[in-house]
């Protein structure tokens, strides 16, 4: 059995976590395709259960319960155990950079501190997967010895058999899904780009999916807001647009991040405008298109306006290089080939 634990602070909505969700659910159900049990849950059901082959901790931190598994389970032969890590949050001396203290929602102070504790934790372990190469360089940086390994974030496995939707010329869309807090400063390098693309095609709109304060000088009805919204649902919201947006503030941070937004936007024919982080570019082609600078944002949206956007062919010429480039079930059985070597807790 393989058991998948989830870190959140709350036990009752980890399941609503999308980083959890990518680097542990959907793992598990390819898993269980490839005939393994595989079951996600809260890491307190440990205290009640936790007899498993091979146990993978998601996000872990240093708390008075992780010290208390901890002691118990290296007392345990035959458990496994495993880390996972999606984001740079586990290097103090970074801790500046993260968007918490960038966008002021966090001090400096206490993010380093909860870094410190993240650190704490992932020290226990002998493998680490990551989600990007840069994220997986910074790990063998601050854990020398370790083996960490990079299985990037995939097409979920329960979008598969959803179609690309058919076009709607008259909905004219520029999506931002920011998720969660966090991204007031990615946004706000191309504030001026978004604004000028509107004044130049009113027959489009924003949509902003998510917390993000913004402040664009266009008429009303160009904005549009929706509240952040579960997974389960999500790619309804994901399919609502004809151009896609995923800008990135250039920091350590940052560059370690994976391109879900081009993936997602991506599967379904609809082609993104992105900051051209390293994970983007198992992306790059028709249909993703990378800027820098402001004029880069602009030409880019007016290029992709004037191509053919509702063409079907396009767009799943699109699709197929997407799921070539983020399968889960071609991850899931590397992912379980590289966990064949010997146990992995100190």
């Amino acid at each position: 059995m393989i058991r998948f634990l989830s870190h959140s602070r709350r036990a009752d909505l980890y399941q609503r976590d999308p980083s959890f969700f990518y680097r542990c659910q959907n793992l598990a159900e390819a898993l269980t395709g490839l005939g393994l049990e595989a079951i996600c849950h809260h890491r307190t059901i440990l205290e009640k259960n936790g007899a498993a082959d091979i146990l993978v901790f998601h996000r872990p931190r240093a708390t008075w319960s992780w010290r208390r598994w901890r002691k118990r389970v290296a007392s345990t032969s035959g458990r496994h155990s495993v880390a996972e890590v999606d984001d740079l949050v586990f290097d103090p001396a970074m801790a500046a950079h993260s968007p918490a203290v960038r966008n002021r929602h966090k001090t400096l102070w206490g993010t380093r501190r909860l870094f410190a504790g993240n650190h704490a934790a992932l020290a226990s372990f002998k493998r680490i997967s990551t989600s990007t190469e840069p994220l997986a360089e910074h790990v063998r940086r601050c854990f020398p010895g370790v083996e960490a390994e990079v299985f990037p974030n995939c097409v979920p496995g329960s979008w598969r058999s959803l179609p690309i939707p058919s076009a709607a010329p008259r909905s004219r869309a520029l999506t931002y899904f920011p998720g969660t807090r966090g991204h007031n400063a990615d946004f706000a390098m191309i504030a001026g780009p978004v604004r000028q693309f509107l004044l130049e095609h009113p027959d489009w709109h924003l949509l902003v999916a998510g917390p993000l304060d913004i402040k664009l000088d266009v008429p009303p009805h160009q904005v549009r807001r929706l509240e952040r919204v579960d997974f389960d649902r999500y790619h309804e919201i994901v399919q609502s647009g004809t151009i896609n947006l995923a800008p990135l503030e250039e920091s350590p941070f940052n560059r370690c991040k994976s391109a879900l937004k081009i993936m997602e936007a991506g599967f379904f024919g609809i082609p993104t405008v992105a900051t051209p982080i390293p994970d983007a570019r198992r992306f790059a082609g028709e249909g993703v298109e990378f800027a820098t600078s402001p004029n880069e944002w602009l030409d880019a949206l007016r290029s992709l306006a004037s191509s053919h956007l509702n063409a079907m062919p396009w767009r799943e010429r699109l699709r197929e290089r997407i799921v070539l480039n983020a399968s889960i079930e071609k991850e899931a059985a590397r992912w379980i080939s590289w966990l064949k070597g010997p146990g992995v807790l100190r």
